[in-house]
C-alpha cells in the first residue's frame, strides 16, 4: 500500500514539474511578471498569485527575524486580489 502510494505521489510530481518546464518560470522581468499577472489565463494567475504570496511570506519573515525595517504596512491589508491590480498598475505607471 505504501509503495503504490509512493509511486502514485512520485507520477504526480514528475508529471507536475513537466507541465512547469511549459509555463511562465522561465521569466526574469517585472514586466514579464506584469504580463503573466495581467492574463486571464488561469496558469498565469495562479503564478502570479503564487509569486506574490511567496514575496509576502518572505518579506514577513525577514520582518521577523529583524532583518529589515517595515517598508509598507498598509491598513487595511489589500486582498491578493487587490495587490495583483495594484501591481499591474504600478508596473504600467513605471515602465523603466
Amino acid at each position: 500500500m505504501r509503495l503504490g502510494l509512493l509511486g502514485l505521489v512520485a507520477v504526480g510530481l514528475a508529471s507536475a514539474g513537466a507541465a512547469a518546464q511549459d509555463g511562465p518560470f522561465d521569466k526574469e522581468t517585472t514586466a514579464e511578471l506584469a504580463a503573466i499577472c495581467a492574463s486571464d489565463v488561469p496558469t498565469d494567475s495562479h503564478f502570479c498569485y503564487g509569486f506574490m504570496l511567496g514575496a509576502g511570506q518572505f518579506y514577513t519573515e525577514m520582518l521577523r527575524a529583524d532583518l529589515i525595517q517595515p517598508l509598507a504596512c498598509p491598513e487595511p491589508a489589500p486582498t491578493i486580489a487587490e495587490m495583483r491590480v495594484a501591481f499591474i498598475d504600478w508596473v504600467a505607471a513605471n515602465p523603466e
